[in-house]
C-alpha cells in the first residue's frame, strides 16, 4: 500500500501519524494485505459458506400469554409510580 493511500485513509479517518508511526502502519498494513493474498490462494470451492462458526439452532419457546397483575396491584408494590408507569432514577 502506498504512503499516499495510507495518508488519504488516515485523513478520512481523522487520524494523524508522524513519520515513524507512518512506517509502522505501512509495514503492518503490508503484512495484513500479504496475509489476505495468501488466503486467496486457498482452494475453497468445496467449502460451504458459514453464518456462524458453531452449528447452532435457535431455541425458542412458544409465546403463550397469561394473566397479569391488575394495575392497582402493580401500583401498590411499585417503589415509585406515576400514572401507570414505573419511575426509575436516571442512569446518566
Amino acid at each position: 500500500m502506498k504512503k499516499e493511500d495510507i495518508l488519504h485513509t488516515a485523513k478520512l479517518s481523522n487520524l494523524s501519524f508522524d513519520d515513524s508511526e507512518l512506517e509502522k502502519v505501512e509495514k503492518g498494513l503490508g503484512d495484513i494485505l500479504s496475509y489476505v493474498d495468501m488466503l486467496s490462494e486457498v482452494d475453497t470451492k468445496d467449502v460451504l459458506p458459514l453464518t456462524h462458526v458453531m452449528e447452532t439452532t435457535n431455541v425458542t419457546r412458544e409465546d403463550i400469554t397469561s394473566d397479569t397483575l391488575p394495575i392497582e396491584e402493580v401500583e401498590k408494590i411499585a417503589p415509585d409510580w406515576d400514572d401507570r408507569s414505573f419511575k426509575v432514577p436516571k442512569v446518566m
